[in-house]
């Protein structure tokens, strides 16, 4: 680059022969500034013209570059008078070039910068490997048909000395066949990448029932819906795919003998006291096992997925039958739960008869010497007192007094699947119009269900019934029970029991009497039985509650359970089922 500067400077005059030394500063800005300032010095003698010069470039980079520049002057001429004031400047003119080399350094950057760029929700990969291909024919297969027939290969293996040594590559004449064509590999990925939503926010929660959230406006993030309207249930086992891999095991006890058997079943419903226990024996050395003899009964275990029934025998019928050449013998083995033990034909008939007791002390007290215990939940059965020897029976056995005193206030028993435990619990708790606002027992998904049948039962709605005592009773009591908040209008049947003798378990008979009234809806519904005691719906008691759940909340529904049916057809892995039958009171739920 070449830069010509006019320069006007005023010299102060001091002596005839003018030295003259310039000092000029140029200052180039990049890229719009180019101001050029100048500084000239006058000294004696010859006159030298220096010249400095710096330049800046802007933000991006400072160049400084130092030149000397020599301006020759001409016979300068200084026109001025006799009397010349001392430093005047004097009027000169004078042309000079300035030359700037260029550095070699490439002043023009470019960049670009993107700010707030989104980040990328996918990222694709692709590799690029070398693999081998076991099946590729290898050049020129002629040639190696050739080898494969041992031609020409006489020159490929030395067994001479020294000792032969077998090489890492295996030729056939000059073909190496341990070489494989490369081939290119793509292997491709993409990995995904999400930022969840930032769901915290602080809450304060008093103390008491909760409130389902899932309406409120005012939330920064959607809450789920309620698996089914009212309180909360059990969280059903919910999946997309349900592998269950079923085990049924049958032994004799005390020894746990294994018994080769096939299609158990048991049985139980709310109006009995022990499960129903059966199944085909399929040789006569299991059967042997279990046969009744004079000593009495003989027990089984059955196991089925984990959940186990302790039952015995009472009776092992022997059926033969020819089918073409083949003879088909089977035993049909039939019997009950322990807690049958209680009952007739196999305990003896009793009468007694107390002064004054209660329900649940009547009740141990028929247990007592039998190994059983008795689980009575005075929360939600009453225990009222039987005066004035308005306790007695005669000719029933303890099981039939249980039952007996049970049904006099509404409720059930309930035997142990293993356990020598009677349980006595009312038929419907809790009240079918307080259902939708208490926690079911047991829970199901429609996910689970295999087979379903309904149907519906009509029957009167009441909700007013008269419930006393017997006449010929001392301490006998009468009492008419109306729903509250009813206009107790609509009577049932009038109710009696010699055993009614308070108003509490009065009243408690006359609830489970309205309880039973009105339209239901009767379901009937098979699924499989767990194999985890831990995982819903578990096995399905007679008397218990269950909630069963659809995707559209508003088909959901809760019931009562009146049975269940458990079944393991055929042997291996059977398909064990248990098929309940439940009982939903819909006018109440109205």
């Amino acid at each position: 680059m070449t830069i010509r500067l006019r320069v006007s400077a005023g010299l102060p005059v001091v002596a005839p022969d003018v030295s003259c030394v310039a000092s000029a500063a140029t200052a180039v800005h990049q890229p719009r500034s180019n101001q050029t300032g100048a500084r000239v010095a006058v000294a004696v003698a010859k006159l030298s013209f220096v010249s400095e010069a710096a330049t800046a470039w802007d933000t991006l980079q400072t160049h400084n570059r130092s030149v000397v520049m020599s301006v020759p002057i001409a016979s300068a001429a200084l026109n001025h008078g006799s009397a010349l004031p001392f430093l005047r400047p004097v009027p000169m003119q004078t042309e000079g070039s300035l030359s700037v080399a260029e550095a070699s350094v490439n002043l023009n950057h470019g960049g670009s910068f993107a700010v707030h760029m989104p980040v990328a929700h996918s990222v694709e990969t692709i590799t690029t490997q070398l693999g081998t291909d076991r099946y590729t024919i290898r050049v020129n297969e002629y040639d190696l048909r050739q080898g494969e027939l041992l031609t020409g290969v006489s020159g490929v293996f030395n067994l001479d000395t020294p000792e032969h040594i077998p090489s890492p590559i295996f030729k056939i004449a000059s073909y190496k066949l341990t070489d494989l064509p490369a081939y290119p590999i793509y292997a491709g990925g993409i990995v995904n990448v999400h930022q969840a939503p930032d769901k915290s926010t602080p809450t304060n929660t008093r103390w008491g029932v909760g409130e389902s959230l899932y309406h409120q406006p005012d939330l920064p993030y959607k809450v789920d819906p309620p698996l089914i309207p009212g309180a909360p249930v059990l969280e059903p086992d919910i999946r997309e795919t349900y592998i269950t891999m079923n085990s049924v095991n049958v032994v004799a006890l005390p020894g746990n003998e294994p018994l080769a058997v096939v299609d158990v079943k048991l049985d139980l419903d709310k109006k009995s006291a022990a499960w129903k226990c059966s199944f085909s024996v399929l040789n006569s050395a299991s059967a042997a096992l279990i046969e009744p003899t004079a000593a009495g009964q003989k027990e089984v275990a059955i196991t089925i997925n984990g959940w186990r029934w302790e039952c015995f025998i009472d009776s092992v019928p022997e059926s033969k039958s020819f089918s073409g050449d083949t003879l088909n013998h089977r035993y049909t083995a039939s019997g009950y739960s322990r807690s049958q033990y209680l009952g007739n034909p196999y305990a003896p008939l009793r009468s007694a008869s107390a002064a004054t007791t209660t329900a649940v002390q009547a009740v141990t007290d028929e247990l007592f010497g039998t190994g059983f215990t008795l689980d009575w939940d005075t929360a939600r059965l009453p225990d009222w007192t039987l005066a004035s020897n308005s306790f007695s029976y005669q000719g029933l056995t303890p099981l039939q007094v249980i039952t007996k005193m049970a049904g006099a206030v509404g409720a059930i028993v309930q035997p142990g699947m293993s356990t020598d435990t009677i349980t006595v619990r009312p038929e419907y708790y809790p009240l079918p119009w307080g259902l939708s606002s208490s926690t079911q027992d047991h829970s199901i998904s429609e996910h689970q269900i295999e087979t379903f049948d309904k149907t519906r039962v009509y029957n009167k709605l009441i909700n007013a019934v008269v419930v006393s005592g017997e006449q010929d009773v001392s301490g006998a009591v009468s009492l008419t029970v109306t729903r509250a908040g009813t206009a107790g209008d609509t009577f049932g049947d009038d109710v009696s029991d010699a055993w009614l003798t308070s108003f509490d378990a009065n009243k408690s008979r006359g609830a489970q009497a309205i309880a039973a009234s009105g339209v239901r809806m009767r379901y009937t519904l098979s699924t499989a039985v767990p194999e985890s005691i831990t995982t819903e719906p578990g096995i399905i008691l007679p008397g218990q509650t269950l909630a069963v759940i659809y995707d559209d909340t508003a088909q959901s529904f809760r019931a009562y359970v009146d049975s269940v049916s458990i079944s393991a057809p055929g042997n291996g892995l059977a398909n064990v089922t248990q098929t309940v039958v439940l009982d939903r009171p819909i006018e109440w739920e109205a």
